[in-house]
């Protein structure tokens, strides 16, 4: 009895020790959270403070200008106006001297007096030259077109933001969260052209059997090797080649042009393995790489050498959107509907090629 009894009280004490500890480990949690919950009220507050200054700065700009313009247009309507009745006067005083002389003509074709006919028809007839001022043309639009173009640009920019969505990150444990304005998803290939990022093929990274030309823009799979030197970051066992830029920034985007019966595209941390014919150099065989594989008629992703078939029409051009750590596989379109999602965990990731016996074309947009 007292050795059961000896067991339970340890247990007993083993099981208040236990909750101890998760009632030191919820306390501490919950007060995280409430200085959590503070930093981000005193961030929002700090955040609306702010673009409330923001704002009310525009609407001031916008303001001036309107009132700047204003002025300027009733300026230019007053020396319009101004010219305007230059012109007016002088219209009247051409007219009074057109009807005087109108008057005096009728007056000599009813005369009887054939000398006085003669003698004064000579002067009766030089009629008044008409004044310059007759050439003027009063501008009465005072719209402009570039003005228009510039409002219409404002506004259209005011409501992108006004569907932008809110991103929340936390830079440290002891720093308040930051929000920050996350453009819309874009919804056509113009939209994602904006976010367009050029990249470039690196020969020192390219496998003997790549050719690369047209600029670095273009590889060709080749039968026989090129005579590359030697380089640490170079491909000797798997045909790819990486690009020399590093996918960095919120978003981009990019697109490779293909042709052939295989191909397949992905991105790939630096530090993937160039040396050897193992799966950790094969782009999609490791957990470094994400790849999209056309073969034998329809297309797959691969990461960490788990493949997943996809069911999508083929497409000489594809798309690679990237948005922070997500990454996208796409044939382009007005209307994209035929999304091929591979997910990337880290943006610091290169463009990878990896070819058959056929070109692949790297579009230069």
């Amino acid at each position: 009895m007292r050795v059961l009894l000896c067991v339970q009280q340890k247990q007993l004490g083993a099981k208040l020790s236990d909750i101890k500890r998760r009632l030191e480990e919820k306390e501490k949690t919950l007060k995280e959270t409430r200085r959590a919950v503070e930093k981000i009220k005193i961030s929002v507050e700090r955040d609306m403070e702010e673009n409330k200054k923001s704002f009310s700065a525009l609407i001031w700009c916008i303001e001036e200008a309107h009132r700047k313009l204003t002025k300027r247009i009733k300026e230019q309507e007053k020396r319009e106006s101004k010219k305007a009745e230059g012109v007016m006067e002088q219209l009247e005083k051409e007219i009074e001297e057109l009807r005087r002389r109108e008057a005096e003509l009728k007056e000599l074709s009813e005369t009887k007096d054939h000398l006085h006919f003669l003698q004064t028809f000579s002067s009766r007839c030089v009629l008044p030259a008409d004044g310059d001022l007759l050439s003027f043309t009063v501008t009465a639009d005072f719209s402009s077109e570039d003005l228009r173009k510039e409002l219409s640009g404002l506004t259209k920019t005011l409501e992108r933001i006004s569907h932008c969505e809110i991103m929340t990150w936390t830079p440290s444990a002891h720093e308040a969260p930051v929000f920050a304005l996350q453009p819309p998803e874009p919804q056509s290939r113009g939209d994602f052209l904006k976010y367009f990022y050029p990249l470039t093929p690196d020969t020192k990274t390219a496998h003997r059997v790549l050719r690369l030309s047209e600029g670095n823009k273009k590889v060709t799979h080749e039968r026989t090797e090129a005579k590359y030197p030697d380089h640490p970051d170079r491909f000797d066992r798997w045909s790819q080649v990486l690009c020399r830029e590093a996918l960095t920034g919120t978003r981009c985007y990019w697109e490779v042009e293909c042709s052939g019966d295989l191909m397949m595209i992905g991105v790939a941390y630096k530090g993937l393995t160039r040396k050897g014919d193992g799966g950790e150099c094969g782009l999609g065989y490791n957990d470094k790489s994400w790849s999209l594989r056309w073969s034998d008629s329809q297309y797959s992703v691969r990461h960490n050498n788990k493949r997943t078939v996809i069911s999508a029409p083929y497409s000489p051009r594809i798309g690679v959107p990237c948005v922070g750590a997500d990454q996208e596989f796409r044939r382009p379109s007005s209307c994209i509907d035929d999304l091929i999602a591979c997910g990337v965990k880290d943006t610091r990731t290169t463009l990878v090629y990896s070819l058959g016996d056929e070109d692949m074309l790297w579009s230069k947009l």
